[in-house]
């Protein structure tokens, strides 16, 4: 999609879907740039100050539910804020052992996406 459009979809959608995931007193930056291995968006966030940046890779979208799916699901991140910043005090604990701290970054990263897609389905089914 055009840069631009996409932009038009984030400012019109951007609030509404923060206060309906109850995410409203996050900060929340978007960026439009080209991401890496076909990834369409991103999410990196500090927890302590409820401050976040996602990316938007515009020329991995083709419409706009595409756009609204991606912003929702990188929005349903910021819920799970409080159990990733926990992870990541673990993992520092761990960072000494490469290999502990592999499997533990990898069991949070499929342990967060999975939470993720069953937040998507509730608010698909409108629970």
């Amino acid at each position: 999609m055009d840069t631009s459009a996409v932009k038009r979809i984030v400012e019109e959608r951007l609030r509404p879907l923060q206060h309906r995931l109850q995410v409203q007193e996050w900060r929340v930056d978007v960026l439009y740039e080209a991401l890496e291995d076909g990834t369409n968006a991103r999410t990196t966030f500090v927890y302590p100050y409820r401050h976040a940046k996602i990316r938007i890779d515009p020329a991995q979208h083709d419409d706009e539910a595409d756009v609204i799916r991606s912003l929702r699901h990188e929005l349903a991140h910021l819920v799970l804020a409080p159990f990733d910043h926990a992870i990541t005090v673990a993992e520092r604990i761990l960072e000494n052992d490469g290999t502990a701290s592999r499997a533990f970054d990898e069991a949070r990263r499929f342990a967060v996406e999975e939470c993720i897609v069953n937040l998507e389905r509730m608010l698909d089914a409108k629970i």
